[in-house]
């Protein structure tokens, strides 16, 4: 999950791309699917269009379909997530039932790699 705001955070973008570099080479065949969700406050929602198209065109095109753009009220999810820094990419694995399992931020470590695998191998 990429928290941006008007593009503000390059940072953010670049380590979830380690995270989805991650999933592709290590997870993929781990029976798990991999979302983007790149958040912007609904401010933006009437330039989605725009927004959208640009990102889309940054993605390849089989990877469309796993990236869904969120455009409202940031602050409630935040708080819910415990997403306190918007520098980091987060990232959350769900088990069948939709319960949060795993939570990191910032760029993958090896140790987040272990800790996946382990909760998987429990699922």
């Amino acid at each position: 999950m990429v928290f941006e705001d008007g593009g503000k955070y390059e940072e953010p973008q670049a380590q979830a791309t380690k995270w989805l570099q991650l999933y592709d080479t290590k997870l993929k065949n781990k029976g798990i699917d991999c979302y983007e969700l790149p958040m912007m406050s609904g401010k933006y929602r009437l330039m989605s269009f725009i927004i959208d198209s640009g990102m889309r065109s940054g993605i390849p095109p089989e990877k469309h379909n796993k990236v869904a753009s969120f455009y409202g009220d940031k602050k409630k999810y935040m708080g819910e997530l415990g997403i306190y820094d918007l520098r980091r990419a987060y990232v959350y694995l769900l088990d069948e039932n939709g319960e949060i399992v795993f939570t990191a931020n910032g760029e993958p470590k090896d140790s987040h790699l272990s800790e996946i695998l382990l909760k998987l191998e429990r699922l």
